[in-house]
């Protein structure tokens, strides 16, 4: 496998060292902002080349916490669900030609969607027309072919929402061996992408990455909102379509945990079965009687939080795409992960939801109740944790896993002489600020002072409670405040309750500078396009002597051009460029038409491992083909991407060569295009 990280952080070191060498900039903090954004750009560049894989970057078992981009072709369906929004390409239900036409139809999810937002082919947005054909972006629309008399449209896009009578698709029927009208995939979310053929001369206009790949960005499942009195638990018709609830992560994991995992619906006189994938938890036994403690948490993630530099955003929302064959504990956690949230058990047995945040304890327990305890204690050095590291869904990136900045302990480094990184990622993480909170939080219960305590049965008072204050006239003890990490352990045939937990500081618990604390999250890439191989722009073309293998002397043409480049937003920086670092080229001249007489054929070269370098405000790069003849030549150059393969040809540069004054301009013609 491609090693992306160790690729884009070699790139990393050179941008910076470049930066540093031609601008004279000394300035760590410029030095930081620049390697950021540096290997930010070379990580999506060389990603789009090798395709879904982000997760293999960052050490031990970083999950893989986002849907691939393109269709897997499989027999039978990896069954999904999905809450909040999510960027899927899904499995391949059909892949057929018939009579010049592609017909792909995609599985997406189970179960009914709220919104198909945005339509894509390869990693282009696209748009659709009334008919569902796809418009160009630049041109408001392919052009038509005309197929019997009929004009229709090169590609076309058309969904189907998962509903439970939803009707088959109908282009896809003149498959008539592979698809009909009883292909109607009742309870799935469904996206059926067309293609016409073409005449191989038009078929890199009109195709230029080659087949087409569909994907959609989709909003997830309806959620249950207890703070609305109109919606009814045990029918998910009343639940919330629409509005922040369905990002909510409290909201959905509520969800989650109450639907069931297959639900039925009446059509005509059958029933069909449509899947959720949830866990169908009783309403009355696990929910009904603590719902209040779910609705303060709902509240709590609805909050807004400042961002740095300006702006706001919710505490805790964001979504989580999920396989119905994970570890129900697993999606459980990722919900969890995502608004820090913390589940126990009421004395009746109903689930008690805590969000992330600090609540002044309402049970205290004093030395009248602790019957004996274990002084606190920190982790071993081998155990402490003061990086912790990972990845988050970035919806800035059109939900594509992208690293947060590490959280670093750097007193904690220091002081034990040693790195130890906790890798976490978070599923349902949709901002760098979101994912950076949630680091800081998971370090300081990592590393705080653990405490064992057992107590009377009187601490039964403690279940479903998150924090805890202990008044003891024990010196290692005194008046603290305990973070359960397990739920108490009741034990009547000893008459005592064991509770575990961490020393919190009720000060600092959500204290949060988000200027200083959010860090420099990856840039936003602003312009230049990563899904179509671009065009460079030959410069200069210059005659230079190469030695030869015979001792002489042979002609050689030194090509400059413009090395493409994105345009890439770095917080706390502004918007700069970095150029493509993904990109090979080929260069080709031949002997110019003069007169009468025909140009020559033309002679190809191919170049890898070319370095770009800052001119100015852009970044150039060179290359010399050798040996060429001398007179008027005709030069071209092109770029090849692995993600698009080769793109078209530069306009041709026309120069004169000789080996009489190499180095020194073209001359008899000026440079100049044709």
């Amino acid at each position: 496998m491609v090693d992306i990280a160790a690729i884009a952080t070699a790139f990393a070191n050179w941008a910076t060292a470049t930066f540093i060498n031609v601008t004279g900039v000394s300035s760590l903090t410029a030095a930081q902002v620049v390697y950021t954004a540096a290997y930010y750009t070379a990580y999506v560049g060389i990603t789009l080349g090798v395709g879904y894989g982000l997760n293999a970057a960052f050490g031990p078992k970083a999950p893989a916490i986002a849907p691939p981009r393109m269709a897997v072709q499989s027999e039978e369906p990896s069954k999904a669900g999905l809450y909040g929004r999510r960027r899927v390409a899904g499995s391949a239900l059909l892949r057929a030609v018939q009579d010049g036409v592609l017909y792909h139809v995609n599985y997406l999810i189970s179960g009914e969607c709220m919104a198909v937002e945005q339509r894509y082919l390869h990693d282009d947005a696209v748009e659709i027309n009334a008919a569902g054909g796809v418009l160009s972006p630049d041109e408001g629309g392919y052009p038509k072919k005309y197929r019997g008399g009929e004009a229709q449209d090169y590609i076309t896009l058309e969904a189907r929402l998962g509903a439970h009578d939803q009707s088959a698709f109908t282009r896809s029927q003149k498959v008539s061996d592979q698809w009909t009208v009883y292909h109607v995939g009742r309870g799935w979310t469904m996206l059926e992408m067309t293609a016409l053929s073409t005449k191989a001369e038009h078929f890199q206009t009109i195709y230029p990455l080659g087949a087409p790949q569909a994907s959609a960005r989709l909003l997830g499942y309806a959620v249950f909102d207890p703070r609305d009195e109109a919606q009814d638990p045990l029918d998910p018709q009343t639940w919330s379509t629409s509005g922040p609830a369905l990002t909510n992560l409290v909201l959905q994991h509520l969800s989650w945990i109450l639907r069931r995992a297959d639900e039925f619906a009446l059509l005509g006189t059958g029933v069909v079965r449509v899947e959720y994938g949830g866990l169908g938890f009783d309403w009355d036994t696990w929910l009904a009687g603590t719902i209040d403690s779910w609705k303060i948490a709902a509240d709590i993630a609805d909050e807004w939080v400042d961002l740095a530099g300006g702006g706001q955003e919710r505490r805790y929302h964001g979504g989580l795409y999920f396989l119905f064959s994970e570890d129900p504990a697993d999606i459980n956690q990722a919900f969890r992960d995502g608004y820090d949230g913390w589940l126990g058990l009421s004395a009746e047995g109903s689930l008690i939801c805590k969000a992330g945040q600090y609540e002044t304890p309402t049970v205290t327990l004093t030395d009248a109740h602790i019957l004996d305890s274990v002084a606190p204690s920190r982790k071993a050095s081998s155990a402490a944790v003061n990086i912790v590291r990972g990845q988050y869904i970035s919806a800035a990136h059109d939900y594509l896993p992208v690293p947060y900045a590490e959280w670093r302990n750097e007193a904690e480094i220091e002081a034990r002489g040693e790195e130890r990184v906790l890798p976490l990622s978070f599923r349902t993480a949709e901002s760098h600020g979101h994912a950076r909170r949630l680091a800081k939080k998971r370090q300081a219960r990592e590393n705080a002072p653990q405490i064992r305590l057992r107590c009377s049965l009187y601490a039964r008072r403690a279940r479903g409670e998150r924090f805890v204050r202990i008044v003891s006239s024990r010196p290692w003890l005194g008046d603290i405040v305990l973070e359960l990490t397990r739920a108490p352990v009741v034990s009547y045939s000893q008459a005592s309750v064991l509770l575990e937990g961490v020393i919190v500081d009720p000060e600092t618990y959500d204290a949060w500078d988000p200027d200083t604390e959010e860090g420099d999250g990856a840039g936003v890439i602003t312009g230049g396009e990563t899904s179509v191989t671009p065009v460079p722009v030959i410069n200069t073309v210059t005659a230079v002597a190469l030695a030869s293998g015979a001792g002489g002397e042979v002609l050689g043409g030194e090509i400059e051009f413009e090395w493409p480049s994105l345009g890439v937003i770095v917080p706390g920086f502004g918007e700069t460029t970095y150029p493509r670092y993904d990109l090979n080229f080929v260069a080709r001249w031949r002997p110019a038409a003069v007169g009468e007489a025909e140009a020559g054929a033309w002679t190809v070269q191919s170049f890898t491992g070319l370095d770009p370098v800052i001119d100015g405000e852009g970044w150039v790069g060179s290359l010399t083909v050798a040996p060429v003849a001398e007179g008027l030549l005709d030069f071209e150059i092109a770029a090849e991407a692995t993600s698009s393969g080769r793109g078209a040809w530069s306009e041709t540069v026309q120069v004169s060569l000789s080996l009489a004054d190499p180095g020194a301009p073209p001359t008899g013609v000026e440079t100049g295009t044709i």
